[in-house]
């Protein structure tokens, strides 16, 4: 009766990198692509200094709304919401924003974003529905001290 077997260190190390390699190709197959468009408004907390000239402040910020998608794993509307801590005035602002979208199309993401004046800039990632890497661009709009618009086009998968 044999109660062990002992394979040399290679054979285990070359048989772990195999289902590494396996594994890491599967999780690749169930990445999204295509592109998105999001229309929707927010707020920033306690609000954009009136200096227009004035240094970012530590704000929250809060975005809700409409989601197009169209990509390999996903197709429809969905309803969108995100918050996060951020640094903004009315020139510049940067942060990361941490949200999900429900309805018939769902997904988490969490989003990295930089704002020069009107244009926003995105890199991230999503998970479910529409899963892996995301980056786009906003056109902002500020509607309030403290409100704003936004519509942005989005790439999946890039």
């Amino acid at each position: 009766m044999i109660t062990s077997i002992h394979l040399p260190a290679k054979v285990v190390m070359l048989a772990t990198m195999i289902a590494l390699v396996g594994l890491l190709a599967q999780t690749a197959a169930f990445a999204s692509t295509g592109t998105a468009v999001v229309v929707g408004d927010g707020t920033i907390e306690p609000g954009l200094p009136e200096d227009p000239l004035a240094d970012p402040t530590p704000q929250t910020v809060t975005f809700g709304g409409t989601a197009v998608v169209a990509t390999d794993t996903a197709q429809g509307t969905t309803e969108c919401d995100f918050s996060g801590e951020t640094d903004e005035s009315v020139l510049s602002g940067s942060g990361t924003v941490t949200g999900t979208c429900t309805g018939p199309i769902s997904a988490g993401c969490s989003i990295d974003y930089s704002r020069t004046a009107a244009v926003i800039t995105l890199d991230g990632t999503c998970g479910g529905d529409v899963a892996g890497p995301v980056v786009g661009s906003c056109q902002f709009a500020v509607t309030s001290f403290n409100s704003y618009a936004v519509v942005c086009e989005l790439v999946v998968g890039v």
